[in-house]
């Protein structure tokens, strides 16, 4: 039986999560059926990488009925709103709360405490979350290997 997995990025323009993202899911897939990938966007950008898989505006996430692979504060909210039955993993590739704009501590706190499962990308991450939002890392995975993080999520379900 094939693992659906939706990734849910900001854009698929340059970005590293981006590139990183749409790179491991090309080779995962020409290496094995066991993967069903959507790649789920906000910003319809030009991609940096061709996606070999579906890709689809954020809002199309409810008919997902998989993980889903949150990659930012926005995507993850998205991810937590929507009424499908999918698990919300939440990649912290980055400190948003930090950022002047992103200072809403509630909303904040919200996602990160609700999503099923919290990677962080170093360590640093996870001790500065753990002081912001009283959660401990689930996993602590560096450069968004997907393939580690796809091992991890399914063997949390299983």
């Amino acid at each position: 039986m094939t693992k659906k997995v939706g990734l849910v990025l900001p854009h698929l323009h340059s970005s590293q999560i981006a590139f990183f993202g749409l790179s491991y899911i090309n080779n995962i897939v020409s290496q094995t059926n066991e993967y069903d990938f959507a790649v789920f966007y906000q910003d319809l950008l030009p991609a940096c990488v061709r996606p070999n898989c579906a890709i689809m505006n954020y809002n199309e996430i409810w008919t997902h009925n998989g993980l889903l692979i949150a990659t930012n504060l926005d995507t993850a909210d998205a991810c937590l709103r929507t009424v499908s039955s999918s698990k919300t993993l939440f990649y912290v590739n980055d400190l948003e709360w930090l950022r002047k704009d992103r200072h809403n501590f509630l909303r904040n706190i919200n996602i990160y405490r609700n999503v099923s499962y919290l990677v962080c990308r170093s360590e640093h991450h996870a001790k500065q979350l753990q002081h912001y939002c009283n959660r401990k890392a689930d996993a602590v995975i560096s450069l968004f290997n997907l393939t580690q993080i796809l091992d991890f999520a399914f063997d949390k379900t299983v």
